[in-house]
């Protein structure tokens, strides 16, 4: 990480030295790093009310879908026909259900930023379970019959086992899911202690170095999530 990401800083700082970008555009990020130390209470304060709602909306979410997926694994026909829905709703983008949550759940409240969490992260996690739970070939199934092994025994020794990777892969996905779904539906009201509503309202007033300093802090949020 430090072997790549220091010359891409240094790059960075150069690029807008030798071009004169404005800072506007694009701060140099000796002055990102500053203001973000400037600003650390702060962003410390906005990032943990975000990933509460990041925290419980992934929590929900991941722990409905692992639970729906394994109901659905059960019966094959339900999931055949389950999947194409569940794909579908969840490629309808954030900025479409944000408003919409809001409306339903209230602005202010946040339940209407844990029910979008919830509602990016349910589907991988059930995808990702069902595809898991039936990726046992008919081998290891015809291997567990020899045995006299029950459905249950065959559930418990075979398909979950093989659907552990399929599910923390998931769980790592979602992890990211969850605070771009906890950021972005802070753009459409809520809080204003939220990293959503203090990057839209950093860019709004041309402070794009604070604004720049959030996006820093949302970053680290989601890496220390992952």
């Amino acid at each position: 990480v430090i072997v790549i990401g220091v010359p891409i800083l240094l790059i960075w700082e150069g690029v807008i030295f030798v071009f004169s970008i404005q800072q506007f555009l694009l701060p140099r990020p000796t002055v990102i790093l500053g203001t973000f130390l400037d600003t650390y209470p702060r962003l410390v304060a906005s990032a943990w009310g975000t990933f509460q709602n990041a925290f419980w909306g992934f929590a929900i979410g991941c722990t409905a879908g692992v639970l729906f997926g394994m109901v659905a694994a059960r019966f094959i026909s339900f999931s055949r026909a389950l999947l194409p829905i569940a794909i579908g709703l969840n490629a309808i983008p954030i900025i479409a259900l944000a408003p919409i949550f809001n409306n339903w759940f209230g602005a202010l409240s946040p339940t209407s930023k844990i029910a979008i969490v919830v509602m990016l992260t349910f589907f991988p996690a059930m995808i990702s379970t069902v595809r898991g739970l039936t990726s046992a070939e008919p081998l290891q199934l015809e291997l567990m019959r020899s045995y006299a092994a029950s459905s249950q025994d065959t559930f418990r020794r075979l398909r979950f086992p093989m659907a552990l990777p399929y599910i923390f892969s998931a769980l790592k996905l979602a992890t990211t899911l969850s605070m771009i779904g906890a950021i972005v539906s802070e753009y459409f009201g809520g809080s204003t202690a939220g990293l959503g509503f203090r990057i839209r309202d950093d860019a709004g007033l041309f402070k794009y170095p604070e604004a720049w300093a959030a996006i820093l802090m949302a970053s680290l949020g989601g890496i220390l999530f992952y």
